[in-house]
């Protein structure tokens, strides 16, 4: 029987790349662990100051500020207060990931960590 339960030696050096490439995807995906602290900071910020539709500055800002420290291209003012960010990664699959900047204005538990505070 040959490698890999009857696999040629072709198949069993594609696996061997597959499990390479695997390896390095899983060695990238764990350097998003150091910034978790900082886009929770993110996410409690913005929830504590909502901005309705169309007043987005603040909010602009900060997520403006937090893709270009994480590595991104940046635009701003992308039909009003829009951030767009383009992070490069070399060819092959493309990822668009779009969000609302705008809140729905309305009260939270009082004494919570992430209660609004406008």
């Amino acid at each position: 029987m040959g490698p890999l339960f009857g696999g040629s030696l072709e198949t069993t050096a594609n696996l061997a790349s597959l499990a390479r490439e695997l390896q390095e995807v899983e060695a990238e995906a764990f350097e998003v662990r150091p910034l978790v602290p900082a886009m929770l900071e993110l996410y409690l910020d913005l929830h504590c100051h909502p901005e309705s539709s169309g007043q987005e500055e603040r909010t602009a800002a900060r997520v403006d500020a937090a893709l270009d420290r994480t590595g991104f291209a940046v635009t701003s003012g992308v039909g009003g207060h829009g951030v767009v960010g383009r992070l490069r990664n070399g060819g092959g699959p493309v990822v668009l990931l779009r969000a609302e900047l705008d809140a729905l204005l309305y009260g939270s538990a009082v004494g919570s960590s992430s209660t609004s505070r406008r």
